[in-house]
């Protein structure tokens, strides 16, 4: 990029010019400037290094398209393009991959994805699939790539599905049937903002609340545990309301002589072994069971059980409703069942979300002592693991990741001036560009938003490098379409 900077064909006068018009630059380079000051109170240089080196793209990037001052319409569409047909390239190899190798374990959605973060290729593919559909609007319907990329990009995400997707994936259809509509006002854009955000509770209130009423609130069928005879001798009681599998006990009412002799009968793994997760298989089993309305764990209950059963055990999966691994309603199922248990043990040991959970309260603990500046951009995971250590939390945490929140990472980095600041660079162009290529960088900001609430997105330079480099590509179209330039003398052709 610097190359192709140096020896972009105008002048360096022309290329300073152009530099000084885009005030946005400037607010990013401010950005990674406050970054640098964080480095004066960070006790972990090497760390703090480390974090600069690999968010360089945000700096490097504004600097280089604000330089060679902007991109043709010619070069944009080939970019578009390019992340198009590669996504596509790295969709099919995944697939492949995982249903042509026979050694493959896929237990779910998140097993397809083996290049990049499963979290990252689902936003990759609703921001190629959003392009796709605009490329539709803009007349280019009758082109045989577009319709291979919205085919393809379709059904990799419906395979691909995560409930994290569901919000911007509303906010893409809002924003494409809008796409004609030109937005004059500045309170409309932020509105759209706030449809995001209110989708998101709205949707995710709504299917808790589903899931809670009819998978957690069962009740057993009339004489069931009687007719076992569950208080005879040998039967297992280890709790009562914590663990519930669809509404159904999962650690009472267990025989575990008759399973362990029904077991031996039906897999070659031991019972009091390890499932294909690493998970105690007899657990595993009992969930499962449970998961498949049987109230009383014994030798009748896991023969009712198909081939297919046994294998999902063995692979370590703990529902029935998981058994499908692109079923959405198993990851739903998975996310709430998380939860809830957080909320009745206070245990985040081996769950997601549950970690994401604890991080987050002991992020904001730390944040609430060091509100004006942060603790340094180094230093947020030692006091993560201190402030865990404080909390008495059972969570195993070896440095090796953050909050899991990219905004409460930059709170607990740079305080609020480091997060406000980055949050006004961010919108401010939104707000004052008009174009009729806005609903891009509307959706793809809001995408990055999204996705910063759940992911540290500044962790790995790859994923910097995608929001940064998209960014200032939507950014230049936007801007080009409001008559500047950029380097192109007028007539000058793409």
């Amino acid at each position: 990029m610097g190359i192709s900077v140096i020896f972009y064909p105008i002048s360096l006068k022309e290329k300073i010019n152009n530099l000084v018009k885009q005030k946005v630059i400037l607010y990013w380079v401010a950005f990674y400037i406050l970054l640098l000051i964080s480095l004066t109170y960070s006790r972990n240089q090497e760390l703090s290094w480390r974090f600069l080196r690999t968010m360089i793209p945000l700096f490097s990037f504004p600097l280089a398209f604000g330089l060679v001052g902007g991109l043709s319409k010619k070069l944009l569409s080939k970019i578009f393009i390019i992340f198009q047909s590669s996504l596509l390239g790295v969709l099919i190899y995944n697939i492949a991959l995982t249903f042509l190798n026979k050694e493959t374990q896929l237990y779910d959605y998140r097993g397809l994805s083996f290049t990049v973060s499963h979290l990252r290729l689902g936003y990759f593919l609703l921001f190629a699939l959003f392009l796709t559909y605009l490329s539709f609007m803009r007349n280019h319907a009758s082109s045989i790539i577009a319709w291979i990329f919205l085919i393809c990009f379709s059904l990799g995400l419906i395979l691909f599905k995560s409930v994290g997707m569901i919000p911007p994936l509303l906010l893409g259809c809002v924003l494409f049937l809008k796409e004609c509509i030109a937005i004059k006002s500045s309170f409309s854009k932020i509105f759209e903002f706030i449809i995001l955000i209110v989708a998101g509770i709205i949707i995710f209130a709504a299917v808790e609340a589903g899931f809670a009423f009819f998978y957690f609130n069962k009740r057993p069928q009339a004489n069931e545990i009687a007719e076992r005879k569950v208080n005879a001798s040998g039967f297992l009681h280890k709790d009562t309301t914590l663990w519930l599998e669809n509404g159904v006990p999962a650690l009472m009412n267990i025989h575990e002589e008759s399973l362990a002799n029904a077991w031996a009968l039906r897999s070659a793994y031991p019972y009091e072994g390890k499932d294909l997760r690493g998970q105690e298989l007899r657990v595993t089993m009992w969930r499962y069971l449970a998961s498949c309305g049987h109230w009383v764990k014994d030798s009748a209950a896991l023969i009712d059980l198909s081939e297919s059963d046994i294998r999902a055990i063995e692979k370590g999966l703990t529902n029935r409703l998981m058994k499908n691994p692109f079923r959405l309603a198993g990851r739903f199922y998975e996310f709430f069942w998380e939860l809830r248990q957080y909320r009745l043990d206070g245990d985040p040991r081996g769950r997601s979300v549950s970690t994401r959970i604890e991080l987050w309260r002991a992020s904001i603990q730390v944040i609430q002592d060091n509100l004006r500046r942060g603790v340094g951009l180094g230093d947020t995971r030692y006091h993560l693991k201190e402030m865990l250590d404080v909390m008495h939390s059972t969570l195993s945490y070896n440095l090796s990741y953050g909050p899991h929140s990219q905004w409460l990472g930059l709170l607990l980095a740079g305080g609020i001036p480091l997060l406000s600041w980055w949050l006004f660079t961010l919108l401010m162009p939104i707000i004052n560009l008009k174009s009729k290529h806005l609903n891009n960088l509307i959706f793809f900001t809001t995408l990055m938003i999204w996705c910063g609430l759940w992911e540290d997105i500044f962790e790995t330079q790859a994923s910097v490098s995608f929001f940064s480099f998209f960014y200032w590509v939507l950014y230049q179209e936007c801007v080009s379409d409001e008559g500047l330039k950029f380097g192109l003398k007028q007539g000058t052709k793409a």
